[in-house]
This record gives structure tokens, sequence and C-alpha cells, in this order.
């Protein structure tokens, strides 16, 4: 979770966490946070929209998120003030009486909630999956992209035959949780079934969920064909490649051939000429001797 804190994106506010000051409380279930309205509005639309509307003229509000799961608003506040634990932000604290109205509310988000998490604390994935659709719901940009940031390292790093029971939860959060043209960790998703083909069909609750969200079918789909397509043009052009190469080597066969038939002839025509020179030496050699003895036999 350290990249929930560590964008250079985010401003540093750690040095706010306290209740001095607070002019705004954010509850959920029996959590209500005493956080700052400059930090908090400042990077979220949804916030500053609801309480410029809301609560123009009060010195305090309060928001209630009472589809939200409390754990996820809880690293959402630890968020804000971009703290590496979230730990850190329990100063800002205090439990939620049920029925204190005192201060204004903000009764029902206005925007698709984030599947509640279960009460074991979540896998990693899945848990910044939920975290990128709540920075999605209050407009959270720096949310959405240290969550893909973590998301996408887990991706890169799991261990398919290991972890292939996780993915059902995952992928199914993934698609349901954001809008269709939200490419953020639905490329990401597909790109990791595709390249997992075997080990994805194989698990018969993966295929279940699959078969329940034809759109992710879909682009599966395309993503097979379009790499078929890829594979086919490559091969095509090694093909090509190779037949030039082939014939590239042909040509230098033939150019050795023809070389060799040139050195051969060659040879043949030295050896001719040497067999006739040596030939006018014996028949010199004989000359010279008879003469020889012509001029012995004189004396």
């Amino acid at each position: 979770m350290s990249a929930l804190s560590e964008s250079a994106s985010i401003p540093r506010h750690y040095h706010q966490v306290s209740q001095k000051y607070s002019d705004l409380t954010i509850s959920c279930g029996a959590n209500r946070y005493h956080v700052h309205r400059v930090v908090v509005c400042n990077q979220s639309p949804f916030f500053a929209a609801a309480l410029d509307k809301q609560f123009k003229e009060a010195t305090t509000a309060d928001v209630v998120l009472e589809e939200d799961d409390p754990e996820l608003v809880r690293l959402m506040i630890a968020h804000f003030y971009a703290v590496d634990d979230p730990a850190e932000i329990d100063i800002l604290w205090t439990e939620r009486s049920e029925g204190n109205n005192d201060t204004p509310t903000v009764c029902e988000a206005e925007a698709t909630s984030a599947t509640s998490a279960t009460a074991e604390q979540p896998y990693e994935a899945l848990l910044n999956a939920r975290l990128y659709a709540m920075g999605d719901k209050y407009g959270i940009e720096s949310l959405r992209k240290c969550a893909r940031v973590e998301f996408d390292t887990w991706a890169a790093q799991v261990d398919v035959i290991e972890d292939i029971n996780e993915f059902p939860a995952i992928i199914n959060e993934v698609f349901s949780s954001t809008p269709s043209n939200d490419r953020g960790l639905r490329d990401i998703a597909v790109s990791l079934l595709v390249d997992n083909a075997g080990a994805a069909l194989n698990s018969q609750e993966l295929c279940n969920v699959l078969v329940q969200l034809p759109e992710l079918l879909m682009e599966i789909l395309k993503r097979v064909v379009a790499a078929n397509a890829d594979l086919s043009k490559q091969l095509s052009t090694a093909t090509s490649a190779g037949k030039k190469e082939g014939a590239r080597f042909q040509r230098y066969v033939q150019d050795v051939d023809a070389s060799m038939v040139e050195l051969e002839t060659s040879a043949l025509a030295m050896m001719k000429k040497t067999a006739k020179l040596s030939q006018k030496v014996r028949k010199g050699s004989s000359r010279g001797s008879e003469a020889w003895l012509n001029v012995v036999e004189r004396y």
C-alpha cells in the first residue's frame, strides 16, 4: 500500500493529522473522522461539490457515507493525508453515536457504492481494485492512479497457479465496479487472463465468472484474435525473410560451384602444361646425353 501515499502528485498533509482546526467530519458505520476541508476538498471534487451545495454557511459539516465499507473509507482518509500507515489517522477518529444529528449531513453518496470488503483483510489486488473504484466514485484521481500502480505491480508478479482461486473475486470486482470506458484496471486484467489462459480455463469458478461477464469474454476474444493476427504477420515476415535468405544462399552456392569449376579447369590446364614441359625436359636430356657420348667416342 506504500504507493498510495508516495505519489509525488499527492500533497503531504501528514503534519495536519490532528483534530485541531477540523471543520469537516466524514462518518461511515460507527466511525467518524474529524478532517479538514482544505485537505479533502482539494483532492475530491465530489466532497467539494457536496459541501459547497449543502454546507456553505455551516462551520462544521458531517458527510455520511452510508453505503461504503468502513475500512475503505479509513484507507481513503489515510490517502488524503498521504500517511504510510493507516493507523496514523486514527487520531482523527471518534466513535459515531446512533441518532447523532447535531450537524448537517449528506445522507447518501450520489454515486455507485463500492462493494463491501470481507471481514478479513482483503487480498491486496482486490483491495486495490476497490480503492480504484472508490477513487472513481469520489473523483480522487490520485487514489485511482496509486491503486492502478499497485494493481499493475501485483499482476506482473502474481503466481497464477498458486493464486488462481483469488482471481474470480478480483476479476468480478474490476469489471463490476467501473464503467466499460474506464480501461485503468480492465486492460491489465484482460492481459493477465490472456497470458495465462491455460490456468484460467482450469478454474471452474473463474470460468463461471467469465460466463457472467460477456463483455470481458468479448475483450479476451478480440485480444486473442489480434494476437493470432500479429503472430501470422510475424510468421509471414519470417517466411518471406527466410525465402530471401534462401535465395541468397542458393546464389552463394552457385557462385562457389562456379569458382570450383574454374579452379578445376585451371588446375587441369596447369597439369597439362606441366606434363608437356616435363616431356620436353626429358627429350632435351636424352639428346644432351647422346651428344656427350659422341664427343667422348671421338677421343
